[in-house]
């Protein structure tokens, strides 16, 4: 009897996933209810003796012996179809896998709306797998063999296949990291919040791998709550739960927020204590090369006003109408959080100068479009700043500079680069900021603007920018200082009225964030 339960409960396995048809309602006890009316269970045109005679009961009974065969002399699934069939499924779901790592790698969404009129999906992922059926003989001869059924690509299958191809992976860089060349590694950590309002925690791994710095992302994590305690816990037990021992962990790299680099209630400083090791927290010396940057930018007027009117030239070239007048190279926007976003959108505005000045007075003259009135304020506002003196030469100055400091930004966030190969870049972007000291480089700077404005009709614009540039320099110190002693800064700067500096004390200022020997100690 026993025996007889199990292959019934076999039975109603394979039914409940279609792998049998069932003919007729009252199979339904075999498939979905089980088996309960006792009492004509061994009648002979009821229960089990009327069952036994059905042909679901019969294959599934086949499939039953052969697998009962297959464990005695353990061999595999594969030994149940030809070579060639399984060959042909092989390659089939080998495709599948490819495309989703190719729509993975390039960070493209895999599913799409459904369709209700055509009953299908409208993915990338599908339409990208029926293009390569379409060009690929082999890979259509094999669709054809697949059943009707197990064509695997439901939604549940892909995110079966994405979970297998990241454990995969996962284990891959885990087992790099067991066998590095040193067993020491550093972890990375940040965190940014969901539409949810949850934390969502990225850590990642650097280490030494046949004598090269090696840095890979190992799991992304969620919280909901973002102290220090919970997330130090979270990085000891995700390390843990994927085989790396906390004991060898060499360094910390972070951000400069407080719930990471707090010194007594950070998350630097817990870990420290739960492992009863010193574990140096390291502040991403990118983060802070940023840091400075925003700092400039948000507490010095003329360096602010100045990305003002960029961000408000992009808000006004994006207008449909206005993008018909304009033939210059798209104006890009310009993202307030990273200062990279900052050197891009000024080296388009200073490549596209003549264009944007060309274009800004034909929304007043031009009669086709009718633009309104407030279209025509714009421009007539947009005009009049970016024909200034105060913008023409800081135009010039910040492309000059942003450029100068772009190689160290790349630099500091190259995956596979250690600090041996950073120190030169980043003493040679130095060395590059120390020449424009000169008095030559400054006049060099501000020759470069005299053809987009008349210093004749302007003599005193030239002792204003000069006095407002050399005032910039004493506010950078102190924001600089402040970042690189406290990984913060402060709006609570000197007003304009301190003592003027130069223009070559300005350059020194803002080396002092770049000082190797700091980072060092």
């Amino acid at each position: 009897m026993q025996s007889i339960i199990k292959a019934e409960r076999y039975i109603s396995r394979r039914i409940k996933h279609r792998q049998f048809d069932v003919v007729g309602s009252k199979e339904l006890a075999f498939k979905v209810n089980g088996f309960s009316n006792w009492k004509r269970a061994l009648e002979k045109n009821a229960g089990f003796v009327k069952h036994e005679q059905a042909v679901t009961h019969k294959s599934a009974m086949i499939s039953w012996h052969e697998r009962k065969t297959r464990i005695a002399n353990n061999n595999g699934i594969s030994e149940l179809v030809s070579n060639t069939v399984l060959q042909k499924r092989r390659f089939y779901m080998k495709t599948m896998i490819e495309i989703l790592i190719f729509l993975i790698t390039n960070e493209v969404a895999i599913r799409g709306s459904w369709d209700i009129d055509n009953h299908k999906e409208d993915g990338v992922f599908r339409n990208l797998f029926e293009f390569e059926i379409s060009h690929n003989k082999e890979l259509r001869k094999c669709a054809e063999f697949m059943p009707k059924n197990a064509t695997y690509l439901s939604p549940d299958i892909q995110n079966e296949l994405i979970w297998t191809i990241a454990k995969i992976t996962r284990q891959q860089i885990v087992n790099d990291v067991l066998s590095a060349d040193i067993p020491y590694y550093t972890i990375l950590v940040d965190g940014t919040k969901d539409r949810t309002n949850k934390e969502i925690v990225s850590m990642a791994v650097r280490y030494v791998k046949n004598g090269q710095p090696v840095e890979s992302l190992l799991c992304f994590e969620t919280i909901t709550t973002f102290d220090a305690e919970t997330n130090a816990e979270l990085i000891l037990k995700t390390l843990k739960k994927y085989g790396l021992d906390v004991l060898y962990i060499l360094s910390q790299c972070y951000d400069g927020a407080n719930v990471m680099r707090g010194d007594h209630g950070g998350i630097q400083r817990i870990i420290q204590d739960k492992l009863g090791k010193v574990i140096p927290y390291v502040h991403c010396f990118n983060h802070r090369l940023h840091l400075v940057i925003i700092a400039v930018i948000e507490n010095i007027e003329m360096v602010r006003i100045f990305f003002d009117n960029i961000k408000l030239i992009y808000s006004f070239f994006h207008r449909a109408k206005i993008e018909s007048l304009y033939k210059g190279s798209t104006i890009l926007n310009l993202v307030v959080t990273r200062w990279a976003g900052h050197v891009r959108a000024t080296n388009v505005v200073y490549e596209n100068y003549d264009e944007i000045i060309e274009t800004l007075p034909q929304v007043k003259s031009h009669t086709s479009y009718n633009f309104d009135a407030d279209d025509i304020a714009l421009s007539t506002g947009i005009l009049s700043a970016m024909k200034k003196p105060e913008f023409v030469f800081m135009l010039e100055f910040m492309k000059t500079f942003l450029n100068t400091i772009s190689p160290a930004d790349k630099i500091l966030q190259s995956r596979d680069v250690g600090f041996r190969e950073a120190v030169p870049v980043i003493e040679s972007v130095m060395t590059e900021i120390q020449k424009l000291r000169s008095l030559s480089s400054f006049e060099k700077m501000w020759d470069k603007c005299q053809p987009k404005f008349d210093l004749q009709a302007r003599p005193d614009k030239c002792i204003l920018i000069g006095e407002e540039i050399c005032s910039i320099s004493h506010k950078c110190d102190d924001i600089a200082m402040k970042v690189v002693n406290t990984g913060s800064h402060n709006t609570d700067t000197q007003s304009d009225s301190d003592d003027k500096l130069s223009t070559q004390q300005h350059q020194d200022r803002l080396i002092q964030p770049m000082d190797l020997n700091a980072v060092v100690t």
